[in-house]
């Protein structure tokens, strides 16, 4: 524990006999203002085109001067905005896009399905007629085969 008691703290008194000629220790006078400035300069202005931003400084503790943080250009520099108009017509392009693919994504699904119930339509012909031919007395696997490749003759 450090002993206080022979520090002076002062009083209130002492500020109401002040001094007037020690106009170096008075916020009032030129000279304290200009000794303060000498005590402690300040910083030079910043010759930053953004004088938004202050410039940093080294540190005595670093070997490195203290640069300052760069952001990416997208995520510094906001969109314009837009007005209502400028919107719509993002938002209607948008959705012509979209049921253009929707149109597309359709007309191929329909094609897909009107093959394969065409194929299904040909597998039902080819067996009602090997159903005919065995009805008519046809019975050898091979004149079968060689009947139905000759009705359903692919191109």
């Amino acid at each position: 524990h450090a002993d206080y008691s022979s520090v002076d703290l002062g009083s209130d008194d002492e500020d109401a006999n002040h001094d007037p000629h020690d106009a170096a220790d008075d916020p009032d006078t030129e000279t304290y203002w200009a000794r303060n400035d000498a005590d402690d300069p300040g910083r030079a202005p910043a010759d930053d085109d953004d004088p938004g931003h202050a410039q940093a400084q080294p540190s005595k503790r670093r070997s490195k001067p203290v640069l300052p943080r760069k952001f990416p250009t997208a995520e510094k520099r906001l969109t314009p905005r837009k007005d209502f108009s400028a919107i719509y017509m993002d938002v209607q392009s948008q959705a012509t896009q979209l049921e253009r693919e929707k149109f597309e994504y359709m007309k191929a699904n329909d094609k897909d399905a009107r093959a394969t119930a065409a194929a299904l339509n040909i597998r039902q012909a080819k067996a009602s007629l090997v159903e005919k031919l065995v009805a008519s007395g046809v019975v050898d696997p091979e004149t079968i085969r060689e009947l139905v490749s000759i009705a359903f003759e692919q191109d």
